[in-house]
């Protein structure tokens, strides 16, 4: 059996068997569960999903009642013009004005309106990729409902470990991690790719050894740092993966069904207690990118010093425990594409748009998308 070439059905079989419990709401089935139940060795069972995936055999999407097609979105050519005239670095800027009133649907709007024009943003031979959250996960699925992308030669690569999040809305059933949109984004090409998952849990207190065992090496991830990249951004409040795992009652079952957060909890929890005395409406002092948090200043905020130290320390630990792209890698990205919406977002997206605009984190983001909402916060507080 181990000899023999994977057939179309065989592929289809594994795909189905790694995938199939999504639609459960639990994480995909391990490669070494999948070894054992086909009796094939690893590289061939991720070869046959790869293949699976680019020869549209098998297909994962969201299955809503409303209407599948991807309409298109009512921008705001006046927000976007104000937008690259404050942060001139810009490529472009999309400002959707969405009628939406929750958060899923508003991240829905605005990623369908990135994905008709990953087109100009993805050339041959582009290394793309993708991180985890609502506004990936969107937007490559909106990718997905549009003609193919007929680039040659791209390269897939997610940028963090797994979290196994799910929508914040009822509507909303996927999982929300980088290794899944590689996964989703792989269909909406014409021609075969390469993707490189990172296939393992986010947090490890051996950080070291878990980044040796995937791409995110730093010498290997020279070999292949993406040209371009799919990026979301998060804030620690109520929706949010980590701010779930330390306020979700003690003996809840995680989303997930395994406590892939343990070797962070501690600082987790520590950071959530200190972080909500000073969240008020739009402000969340805590935001992160691809799950690396970061501290976000509002001036009208009196924050005590010794609160600020002690985030700042706790962030450290944390980010020193994640197995995801670090502030070195993601700088080495010349082409961000960062899709973000709602207004308690607006704070956090305005830092790395100023950062980028000042290079002062090495960040380099070449188009922003985000709500009508969101876009008047971030050049009213630009000012």
């Amino acid at each position: 059996m181990r000899g023999k070439q994977i057939t179309d059905e065989e592929a289809i079989a594994i795909t189905l068997r790694r995938y199939g419990s999504l639609t459960r709401g639990q994480g995909e089935l391990a490669i070494k569960v999948l070894v054992d139940e086909f009796h094939r060795p690893k590289n061939a069972i991720t070869l046959a999903i790869r293949v699976a995936f680019q020869k549209r055999l098998v297909e994962i999407r969201r299955v809503e009642r409303e209407d599948l097609t991807l309409k298109s979105p009512t921008r705001n050519t006046a927000l976007e013009n104000e937008l690259r005239a404050r942060f001139p670095s810009l490529a472009g800027a999309i400002v959707v004005e969405s009628s939406e009133s929750n958060s899923d649907r508003i991240h829905r709007d605005i990623g369908y309106a990135l994905a008709r024009e990953l087109g100009i943003h993805i050339d041959d031979g582009a290394i793309v990729g993708l991180g985890s959250g609502r506004g990936p996960y969107y937007t490559v699925e909106g990718a997905k409902k549009l003609t193919p992308l007929s680039s040659r030669g791209v390269t897939l690569m997610s940028l963090t470990g797994d979290l196994y999040p799910q929508g914040h809305e009822k509507g909303l059933n996927a999982v929300l991690d980088a290794d899944f949109h590689t996964a989703l984004f792989s269909m909406s090409f014409s021609e075969l790719m390469t993707l490189r998952k990172i296939s393992s849990t986010i947090a490890h207190e051996d950080i070291e050894s878990a980044r040796k065992k995937t791409w995110l090496d730093r010498d290997e991830y020279r070999k292949h740092t993406p040209t371009v990249a799919i990026v979301g951004l998060g804030v620690l409040k109520e929706h949010h993966r980590f701010y779930q795992e330390v306020r979700r009652e003690t003996g809840a079952a995680s989303p997930s069904g395994q406590n892939v957060l343990a070797p962070i909890k501690k600082f987790l929890k520590e950071l959530v207690d200190i972080s909500e005395k000073y969240s008020q409406g739009i402000y969340c002092p805590i935001a992160d990118v691809c799950n690396r948090l970061m501290f976000v200043e509002r001036p009208d905020v009196r924050i005590k010093e010794a609160d600020r130290q002690k985030m700042l320390k706790l962030i450290e630990a944390i980010n020193a425990r994640l197995l995801t792209i670090d502030s070195d890698q993601l700088g080495r990205i010349r082409g961000l594409l960062l899709v973000a919406g709602t207004t308690q977002k607006a704070l956090a997206i305005r830092k790395l748009l100023l950062e980028s605009e000042l290079q002062q984190s090495g960040l380099r983001i070449r188009t922003v998308c985000t709500d009508s909402a969101a876009a008047q916060l971030i050049l009213e507080h630009s000012a």
